[in-house]
């Protein structure tokens, strides 16, 4: 073999010398250079990976925050709805008690009214009957040209104030 390498001018010994400081330039490379940049390599991609699921653990709780807040937006909507439709009934239990107690005491004043002007009908008329009477007692004394007795007078009035009664 050595025949061979010296036919085709390489130095057997150079070779291996060569074989050798190729080996340990692998070894000293590998060593110090390469596991540290794999080393860099793999904790750059560890952190590209913590960073991606951090954002996707940032970006679910987003849209879980965005439907928590639709949530609550829509309860505030319903308890609004809620607030405004009770208060919707009771101004219409307010007004309707308002109109209630109204007319009961328009109810209560035309009663009253109407008491007071029967009442005041009824002093009217017995006024108007005590002066119809006295007039017809004057005339009758005129016409009669004498006075009746207390009996004649009271039957003659009661038929006159009969008779005015009819008449209206």
């Amino acid at each position: 073999m050595q025949e061979l390498f010296s036919k085709l001018g390489i130095d057997w010994r150079l070779l291996i010398a060569q074989i050798i400081n190729f080996t340990v330039l692998l070894f000293i490379l590998y060593r110090f250079l390469y596991r540290p940049i794999l080393t860099v390599l793999e904790k750059r991609r560890e952190r590209i990976e913590k960073s991606l699921e951090e954002a996707a653990r940032v970006d679910a709780e987003s849209k879980r925050f965005d439907q928590l807040k639709m949530q609550k937006v829509e309860e505030a909507k319903r308890e609004a709805a809620k607030v405004m439709e009770e208060t919707a009934v009771q101004a219409e239990q307010v007004k309707q008690s308002t109109l209630e107690r109204t007319k009961l005491e328009s109810e209560k004043i035309v009663a009253k009214a109407r008491e007071q002007i029967a009442s005041e009908r009824e002093s009217l008329f017995k006024g108007v009957q005590a002066e119809a009477a006295d007039l017809v007692i004057g005339v009758t004394e005129k016409v009669l040209k004498r006075k009746m007795d207390e009996k004649e007078d009271r039957k003659f009035i009661e038929e006159a104030i009969k008779h005015i009664t009819v008449s209206q």
